[in-house]
């Protein structure tokens, strides 16, 4: 049985209106996300701090191969040092005070992770958080709570390098979890890659799901409810799309119908997500199975709102 990581219950969602502090949050807020696949940079406005007005990604891949080497991909670090040297430049230029900068599995997880950390920080002279699978786990559900205070469930973020898990009630964020089974740690488990998502999901408790619903956040699982729904041609409304158990394995099996290269063409999805879809729809079917849950909601919030909301509630904004 693999071990996965817990935190006890976190407190309750701060209220709305908090006195200022003597540090306030400075806008725009700058989020620069240092992931698995890619490397991101949302920057967002204090006038409508629900949507980003300026989210743009560079694929860099890093984690790409690290069940096998352990190590980040050395391609991948060098398109990562110029895409995240540009974000903090161009959002500089757009007037953000801070650059908040986080790393999330790929980096946490490489031997080499901290190592190309520190030496970014030195390149870009800027801060950069390596935040842990539980803090990531409890940002994904900030964000699902953000738009939706009533959420009961699990929220689960997949990302290239790991799966985040937690549970949500009554406004507050409960026991979360990491575990490494993200798109591209799927990849390299090959033709064991069943097996390997079972075993690991064992380790979920009985009783974090409880028939409550699964909120899906991350760019494939946005991808898994973009086929679908024009398999169905059902619109192309992804927000809150929802899903049974049965039809993500339906799904799954005329996605090995087809190479990835057709579904990029047929569905106008990236290649990387196209290549993943199998897999995830495997990984959120036993999800599922494994807490019981009623139906599959993609949200399209993300680790980055959740973050920026934890910013918002600890600082009070400068008006």
């Amino acid at each position: 049985m693999r071990e996965a990581y817990q935190l006890p219950e976190y407190p309750p969602l701060p209220a709305k209106k908090r006195r200022k502090t003597a540090n306030p949050l400075r806008w725009p807020v700058a989020i620069l996300d240092i992931g698995s696949n890619s490397v991101r940079l949302v920057v967002y406005d204090r006038r409508n701090p629900g949507k980003a007005y300026f989210n743009e990604k560079v694929g860099c891949m890093l984690g790409r191969d690290l069940v096998k080497t352990g190590r980040l991909n050395p391609e991948g670090k060098k398109k990562a040092r110029h895409a995240i040297a540009g974000f903090v430049e161009l959002a500089r230029a757009m007037g953000a005070p801070t650059v908040h900068a986080i790393a999330t599995a790929a980096i946490r997880d490489a031997k080499d992770g901290r190592a190309f950390v520190k030496s970014l920080r030195k390149k870009i002279n800027t801060p950069i958080r390596i935040i842990s699978g539980n803090q990531e786990a409890y940002y994904s559900a900030l964000a699902v709570l953000s738009c939706n205070p009533k959420a009961e469930g699990v929220v689960a973020d997949l990302g290239g390098g790991s799966l985040e898990l937690a549970r949500v009630n009554r406004g507050r964020v409960h026991e979360t979890m990491s575990l490494p089974l993200g798109v591209l740690r799927m990849a390299g488990f090959g033709r064991g890659v069943a097996r390997m998502i079972d075993e690991y999901l064992e380790v979920v408790p009985d009783e974090m799901g409880e028939d409550k619903p699964l909120y899906a956040a991350g760019g494939t699982c946005r991808a898994i409810a973009v086929v679908h729904s024009q398999l169905k041609k059902d619109g192309d409304k992804i927000k809150g799309y929802s899903m049974t158990r049965s039809q993500l394995l339906k799904l799954r099996k005329e996605m090995l119908k087809l190479r990835a290269e057709e579904i990029m063409r047929e569905y106008n999805i990236e290649i990387g997500r196209a290549r993943a879809l199998p897999d995830a729809c495997l990984l959120l079917a036993q999800a599922m199975k494994r807490l019981d849950s009623s139906k599959l909601i993609i949200t399209t919030r993300s680790l980055r709102d959740g973050y920026l909301y934890s910013l918002m509630h600890r600082k009070a904004a400068r008006r």
